[in-house]
């Protein structure tokens, strides 16, 4: 089982490089100049200036308006609702 040899070349960068339609390594320099342009400029941002992205929780809300204490004078209001609620059914059912 020895090969038979063939009059098929064996496929190189040259043939290859012949076949995409140039050379090879030129697009590959032209290509990375290209992207090296599109960093500086910007990525595509209008005016070559980034976007800043913020980092910072939004300020938006009731707890935000009111505060830690408007909270808790509320809870304690709504407890002593639900024990004023509690004490006036006891004494209506008895």
């Amino acid at each position: 089982n020895t090969p038979v040899p063939t009059d098929t070349p064996e496929p190189t960068q040259e043939l290859e490089a012949a076949a995409v339609g140039g050379d090879l390594a030129a697009r590959t320099q032209t290509v990375a100049a290209l992207l090296t342009q599109a960093a500086q400029a910007g990525g595509g941002v209008p005016g070559g200036t980034q976007q800043v992205t913020p980092t910072a929780l939004p300020t938006a809300g009731f707890a935000d308006e009111v505060g830690l204490p408007g909270l808790l004078g509320l809870s304690v209001l709504l407890v002593g609702v639900i024990f004023l609620v509690r004490r006036l059914r006891l004494s209506g059912s008895g």
